[in-house]
């Protein structure tokens, strides 16, 4: 005889406990990384920066998605300039609030990036610069927290998870949804709700790999 304890958790229950793992998850990363000392981040992030430019799927990328840091995030701003420099089109999400969608927009300078929604730096709203998901080849994405298989944890908004999910996703659309992390913010797991999408690799200061098991040296790692 099954013991209650061997019942599986209705759809609900099983829910609100993948919430709460979030939540508790999301303050703790989150408390770590803020309390990293200021230089220590911004050693990190340079070397992490530099790693970027060393991949394959950056140099062969033509538009690259980036973002700007918040809370003690990877700052991936100087990319901008190398990205212009090389020819490339450096694109910056923008939240659409009525839709609850990012859309990306070019810019030419992170000097471009104004205050925007939640407190992160936007691009400004320029038809004329509007670039659509599948027109990204490289799409660096922020997270509190990640797992080598992929899984992510943001702050909760599910913007990234939309985008993913949505008709431009990488592996659909020849995107590269690549986390760029802090090599502490990898944790043995998080937890995935069905909503939940995975990102394709992850570059930390110290390393990148495929979240799929393939050998980081291959194709564009």
């Amino acid at each position: 005889m099954r013991s209650p304890a061997d019942e599986p958790l209705p759809q609900g229950a099983k829910h609100d406990l993948i919430d709460r793992l979030k939540d508790s998850l999301r303050r703790e990363a989150i408390a770590l990384r803020e309390g990293m000392p200021p230089d220590v981040r911004a050693a990190w992030s340079e070397a992490l920066r530099e790693r970027i430019t060393t991949l394959r799927c950056w140099k062969d990328a033509r538009t690259v998605g980036l973002f700007a840091a918040i809370r003690g995030e990877v700052d991936l701003l100087p990319l901008v300039q190398t990205a212009v420099a090389r020819g490339k089109r450096a694109v910056f999400p923008r939240v659409d609030r009525a839709g609850r969608t990012l859309v990306f927009f070019g810019v030419h300078s992170a000097g471009d990036l104004v205050p925007g929604a939640f407190g992160v730096p936007e691009p400004p709203a320029d038809p004329a610069r509007t670039v659509a998901a599948a027109d990204i080849d490289l799409l660096l994405v922020p997270g509190v927290a990640f797992d080598a298989r992929g899984g992510r944890l943001g702050f909760g908004g599910g913007f990234y998870d939309r985008l993913l999910g949505a008709a431009g996703r990488a592996a659909d659309a020849g995107v590269l949804a690549l986390g760029a992390v802090f090599e502490r913010q990898i944790l043995p797991e998080v937890p995935m709700a069905p909503s939940d999408r995975r990102v394709d690799a992850l570059v930390t200061e110290s390393r990148s790999l495929w979240c799929d098991g393939r050998d980081s040296r291959d194709r564009i790692l």
